[in-house]
């Protein structure tokens, strides 16, 4: 079983690990889920005791700056929180999700975000996705480009050839980066 969003309705999901548990079945389950500072340890103890083997997190980035440029309602040290009790006082395997280059990353975002790494990676089994950022359709990139200081070259996809003024976040930078995070990890 998996969900793209596992931890949208705590009180929900905590309602179905009960279920689990309570008919006996054996299951083991993953899921996605947000970073979210109400995930406490005895939800994801009880997670672990319904079969939940593995949960896997939009973390995206671990630079503050770039989290806020995201709208994410996290921190990084929120995220570390998370993952500690995910991983170690509950015992749920955690994969984390990792975007770089979104737009008004600096390279000073790219080292923090690299650093932390090193900090969480005791809490983290493996990093299931990590990605050069793309713009995709219908979000805010896509619709509202300017407010992010995008450009969009002529005859070139626009989905992973943007760009921002000065030419300083090319795809060929954001690719770069994704490679020396890969090699890191």
């Amino acid at each position: 079983c998996n969900d793209l969003v596992i931890n949208g309705n705590l009180r929900q999901l905590d309602k179905l690990a009960d279920l689990i548990i309570d008919s006996g079945v054996a299951v083991y389950w993953a899921g996605q889920g947000v970073i979210r500072i109400d995930m406490t340890a005895e939800l994801l103890r009880k997670l672990k005791k319904a079969g939940m083997a593995l949960i896997v997190y939009g973390v995206e980035s671990l630079a503050d700056n770039v989290l806020a440029k995201m709208k994410k309602p996290f921190t990084f040290d929120v995220i570390s929180t998370v993952l500690r009790r995910t991983k170690e006082e509950a015992g749920i395997k955690v994969w984390i999700n990792l975007i770089i280059g979104f737009p008004g990353e600096t390279e000073e975002d790219f080292r923090i975000t690299k650093d932390r790494l090193k900090e969480i990676r005791r809490y983290v089994d493996a990093v299931s996705s990590l990605n050069p950022c793309n713009i995709t359709a219908a979000t805010e990139l896509e619709m509202f480009p300017e407010s992010f200081g995008i450009v969009f070259p002529e005859a070139q996809d626009g989905c992973e050839y943007w760009l921002t003024a000065y030419n300083k976040n090319t795809f060929e930078t954001r690719k770069r980066k994704a490679c020396e995070i890969y090699d890191f990890l």
